[in-house]
This record gives C-alpha cells, structure tokens and sequence, in this order.
C-alpha cells in the first residue's frame, strides 16, 4: 500500500512546488526607453524646477533625498551637473495600503477518490486557497528628459510591497529604492550603445 501511494504523493508534491513557484513574484522595475534618442550626446544632468515629489513651493525632504541618490547614481557613469543640462530628472512616488494575494497554498486529501490512472488505488484531492493580507505599496518612478527636446528618452519605474524597516523609515530607504530603478538605466554620458554600468 505505502509504494501504490509514492506516485500520487510525488505527483501532488511536484505539481505543489510548480504551482507556488508561478504564484511567486518578486520586485521588478519597468522600463521604456526612446530608442531615437542619441544618449551618446548626453554628457551633463540636472532637475527639473520642480520634480514631481515637492509640495507647492518648497522642496520636500523626499526630493533632497532622491537628488542625491540619482546624482550618485549619475556620477558613477560620468554624468556631470550643469546648469545648463543635457538631461533633466524628475521622480514621482506613493504609497499605496492594499491587500496582497501572496499566492496559492496547495493541500491534499488522499482520503478522497480521485482517480491518477496510474494503477493505484489511493487518490488525493488538492484544496487550494491564497493568502490574503494588508500591505503597503511603494511605487517610484524616475523618469530622464532630454532637456531640448522637451521629451522624455528614458523611465523606469519600481513598483513593490514596502518592508516593516522601509515603511518605519521611508526617507532612509529611499537612496536605495532610487539604485534599484536606476539599476535598470543601462547608459553612461558619452556612450551611445547601452551598457552595464560600473558598480
């Protein structure tokens, strides 16, 4: 009886972990680029007067935080500041309570008939139900504008559920938030191909 039982039981094992690693997601940063744009021209950066994370007149502590981080960034591929820029930055960001749908969680009954066509008599019978739970979702978005041309070459935005240590402390966070989009940005200043910045 135990070895008529091994197949069921490996099948319902395998199909479980298939199930649960399709359910499974993890952050992603979407991108779009403006494949007319000459990013080899692009030798100097700056702000927009006023990124989309200000309030009326007055800079917000998000924006000082996320300025510096996207000059870091910038930096590191050979982007210098300028008053007269070739690219302007701007960033826009939320948050957002939901609920979350974690994925499927999988069980068996192998009291139940359920036929495996395998020449065993033992069956089994998935129940299947999701998870369920309140989060918060962070959303960042830079995007890079030719300053000339008035049009945005490229944008990337990340969009995932905040950490207990993220929504304590957004601020701290935020640099690291901003290396995860702009991660994403393959360009350094001069270069027209894209590539794998430095780190």
């Amino acid at each position: 009886e135990e070895s008529d039982m091994r197949i069921p039981r490996l099948m319902l094992a395998t199909v479980g972990v298939a199930i649960l690693a399709g359910c499974a997601g993890g952050p992603s940063v979407r991108t779009n680029v403006d494949a007319a744009a000459d990013f080899g021209a692009y030798r100097t950066y700056g702000f927009v007067a006023q990124p989309g994370t200000d309030r009326g007149e007055y800079a917000t502590l998000v924006t000082r935080v996320l300025k510096a981080a996207v000059a870091a960034e910038f930096e590191k591929r050979g982007y210098h500041p300028s008053e007269t820029p070739d690219l302007l930055v701007n960033f826009q960001g939320h948050t957002e309570d939901k609920q979350s749908v974690d994925g499927m969680v999988v069980g068996a009954d192998f009291r139940r008939g359920l036929g495996w066509g395998l020449g065993g008599r033992y069956g089994g019978e998935f129940s299947c139900y999701r998870d369920v739970r309140d989060v918060t979702q962070g959303t960042l978005n830079i995007d890079v504008i030719d300053r000339n041309r008035k049009a945005t070459v490229w944008e990337g935005t990340l969009a995932r559920e905040l950490t207990s240590d993220e929504k304590k402390d957004l601020i701290k966070s935020l640099p690291a938030l901003a290396g995860s989009v702009l991660k994403a940005y393959p360009y350094v200043a001069g270069q027209t191909a894209p590539v794998v910045p430095a780190k």
